[in-house]
């Protein structure tokens, strides 16, 4: 077996994208490449200060000007192995066309990428996106528009060329929807009126998809395109944060702000740059309070510039808060590669040599093996923040037990009952030990609340139901794209970020966003996905089917709704014992309740009663009856245990509440004879009944809380609905192989099935991920 020690850690890098103005550009606005380079570094700086143990991936368009400069400063760093900066970042050169036709931007000869040494050119990686279908339609017997090619997008001398320009508009969308991080170099006052420019990059990321954007040209570009997927018109639209570097300042003189935070527009805000007004009838109150807060806010960055949330860096002083604020997916990301670097690594699939053979050179790994090691860290994570979940459940469940049991036994052995207590204790001198220690129990109770605050404090401020749920349902959906990968179905449509939570917003929204960050990285980082066999489907696909072992999902779903159902039905046996058991001492503190007030009234019924408890208590015959009592009620909680019960409605039948209560009858009778033929005080049995029914209901309450909490009805009722699913699955690929002969069509089926399953697969998960995600861990309350 390889060994695990060599490997790299599985990290999720942040993407960095880079856009701004070309060298001309910045020469006509007096702007200098060392001011450029200063205000870049200070950016790269704080976001390496932020996460200083993520790696980061820089995406730049391979210009001249800002995209040269960003990318030097970054390979300069680790050209020279300087391990206080950028010593963990990247390149990635998403060329807009291929590289043939985006030479024609420059002299020839004179691309700045191919003048750099072959040590540092080996830094970056190419990347040419796709290029976009003609807009012209498909000639006849075509099936599909054809693809524009070099020459289509070569530069004419003096003339311009619209199918280049729609391909940088083509990347600046990728730049918007992929980074992590967009930091943008451009003038504070420029407005997005040119496809392709870096304002309109600027816009696509702070605006989203909307009614009122993104404009005509760039819609028809998004449509020809492979690389960009229009959401929904229903879906909710994603824009995100902008960090600004504000060059060309009046009077061409150097901005005092190094980075600023451009903030997204909400869905009905008007689009970027359009101010937002205020719609309130009071607006000309509302506007004079504005500007008086935007004069005191003026006065507060001149005292303390922190006071501005929006400007992360200012004078070389950075603003920390504000940037994590700005990066909504950044903390996420930090907090992910820090958990996988404290997991065990997962060894290299057995089914994959290529991360065995190429150990330090993640380019040549195959993206199916590199997505599975991320998928199974993903896992284990998911796996140890549930098992601490429902660690953290059972000690609450014991605490709220122990606590209602103090508190119980203190209201009913109160001072008048100590005396007593301590007759039996054979040392006087532990006399003051009994006392104190009965003294105390107030104490001991509070102390256990407290117990139970700080352990759901703890685990709250951890996120440890949040982190299970939100891994599990990454991790379900990085399998269901590995299959899909493997029968070919590779095109960014076919992503699984396209599929789930495309109508939610907020924590889930941002869900999704990290599942798309995860699998560009793979694109970004490793080779290309392989092509897939058209004439049959890959082992590995069969195998996530069905499967000995590892268990295929037939197996999986099988084992797991019988092991749920086992537990579930056996913690309801115990729950519904001890409620039935409550309610038969209830029944006979009933009894005697109504016995103690007829014997003031009727002194034959009390005379009665005690010939009946002499009767017992003096007849050797009496001595079977608490065990005929406890052995019926045994066997009455012994039918309740042999029915299998797999949800509420059948759980809270009617026959089940009279059985248990039965039991709990039974079982009540034979301790009430014990206590009779033990001669024990009447008070006492009162007192011992009234505890049993308090304690023993507290008790099933507990059970079924921890029942709950770690959701052992809801998964074996997921798995029993998810079971035939697979089989059928199973059943349908085996009818194409024995009846489809012509290949074409058995693929097409084979593939419509295989992404069927996976839907099914991926809407099970969002709806455990709806279900499970918004009930978090909490005490058990009374």
């Amino acid at each position: 077996m390889a060994s695990t020690s060599s490997l790299q850690p599985v990290t999720v890098p942040i993407l960095v994208g880079v856009t701004g103005k070309r060298k001309v550009r910045l020469d006509e606005l007096g702007v200098s490449e060392d001011l450029v380079r200063d205000k870049l570094r200070s950016a790269f700086s704080l976001l390496q200060e932020l996460a200083p143990d993520s790696p980061k991936m820089l995406l730049c368009g391979m210009a001249d000007g800002v995209d040269e400069i960003a990318a030097k400063l970054v390979i300069e760093a680790v050209d020279e192995q300087n391990p206080g900066e950028f010593r963990n970042w990247s390149i990635v050169g998403l060329l807009p066309m291929p590289e043939k036709a985006f030479s024609d931007d420059f002299e020839p000869g004179q691309w700045w990428y191919r003048k750099l040494p072959e040590k540092q050119q080996n830094l970056i990686r190419l990347m040419p996106l796709q290029t976009l279908a003609r807009p012209s339609p498909a000639r006849a017997g075509e099936s599909a528009p054809t693809l524009c090619t070099s020459e289509d997008l070569r530069r004419s001398q003096g003339q311009s060329n619209p199918a280049r320009t729609a391909h940088y508009e083509q990347l600046g969308m990728v730049l918007a929807e992929r980074s992590t991080v967009l930091i943008a170099v451009m003038p504070e006052g420029e407005r997005p009126d040119r496809p392709g420019g870096t304002a309109q990059v600027v816009a696509h990321r702070l605006n989203g998809w909307r009614p009122d954007w993104p404009p005509a040209l760039s819609s028809d570009v998004a449509a020809r395109s492979s690389e960009i997927v229009p959401p929904a018109p229903l879906a909710t639209p994603v824009a995100n944060d902008v960090w600004l570097i504000p060059i060309g300042g009046s009077g061409r003189k150097a901005n005092q702000v190094d980075l600023r935070v451009l903030r997204a527009r909400r869905e009905f805000d008007p689009a970027w740059p359009e101010p937002i007004k205020s719609e309130d009838p009071k607006s000309w109150l509302m506007a004079l309070f504005a500007s008086l807060q935007r004069g005191a806010e003026k006065l507060l960055v001149l005292l303390w510039w922190r006071a501005n949330r929006d400007i992360l860096i200012r004078r070389g002083r950075y603003n920390r808060k504000a940037a994590w604020s700005s990066c909504p997916l950044l903390r996420p990301l930090v907090a992910f590669n820090r958990r996988a670097a404290n997991t065990a690594p997962r060894l290299a699939p057995s089914w994959d040599d290529t991360i065995n053979a190429h150990r330090g050179e993640p380019a040549r790994w195959s993206p199916l093996a590199a997505t599975e090691r991320l998928r199974g860290t993903l896992s284990a994570i998911q796996i140890d923040r549930k098992s601490r979940v429902g660690r953290t459940a059972t000690w609450l469940a014991s605490i709220a037990a122990a606590s209602i049991a103090l508190l119980e036994f203190y209201a009913e052995l109160f001072d008048t009952e100590w005396e007593q207590l301590l007759q039996p204790v054979p040392f006087i001198c532990l006399e003051p030990i009994v006392r104190a220690v009965l003294r105390a129990v107030p104490f001991f109770y509070v102390a256990l609340l407290v117990a139970a605050m700080l352990l759901y404090a703890r685990a709250a401020r951890r996120f440890w139901s949040a982190i299970a749920e939100d891994y599990r349902f990454v991790a379900e959906a990085l399998r269901v794209q590995l299959v899909w990968w493997r029968i070919g179905l590779i095109a960014r449509r076919d992503r699984v970020d396209n599929v789930v939570l495309r109508y939610d917003t907020g924590a889930f929204q941002l869900l999704r966003w990290g599942l798309a960050t995860l699998l560009d990285a793979v694109r970004f980082s490793h080779d290309e996905i392989p092509p897939a066999p058209t004439n049959r489907l890959p082992d590995l696909v069969i195998q996530w089917i069905d499967n000995a072992e590892p268990p295929g999902q037939i197996q999986y779903h099988k084992r797991t709704a019988e092991s749920r159902k086992h537990r579930y039905g056996w913690n309801e046996f115990l729950a519904w014992s001890l409620f039935g058991i409550s309610l038969g001492a209830a029944f006979w503190l009933a009894v005697y309740t109504a016995v103690w007030v007829a014997a003031h009234r009727f002194a034959d019924v009390l005379s009665y009663v005690d010939y009946v408890r002499h009767g017992i208590y003096h007849e050797p015959h009496a001595w079977p009856l608490p065990v005929i009592a406890a052995a019926g009620g045994a066997g009455l909680l012994w039918v309740l245990s042999i029915e299998d019960i797999r949800s509420p409605e059948l759980a809270f039948r009617a026959l089940r509440i009279i059985v248990s209560w039965l039991a709990g009858i039974f079982i009540g009778a034979a301790v009430v004879a014990l206590w009779a033929i033990l001669g024990g005080e009447g008070n006492g049995l009162r007192k011992f009944l009234f505890l049993a029914s308090v304690i023993l209901l507290a008790g099933g309450g507990i059970i079924r809380y921890r029942t709950e909490k770690i959701a052992i009805e809801a998964e074996a009722q997921g798995s029993e609905m998810a079971y035939p699913v697979y089989r059928r699955a199973k059943a349908a690929l085996e009818e194409v192989d024995a009846q489809c002969t012509d290949a074409e069509e058995a693929r097409r089926r084979r593939e419509q099935i295989i992404r069927d399953l996976g839907q099914f697969a991926l809407t099970e998960t969002e709806a455990w991920l709806r279900s499970h995600r918004e009930r978090p861990l909490h005490p058990a309350l009374g």
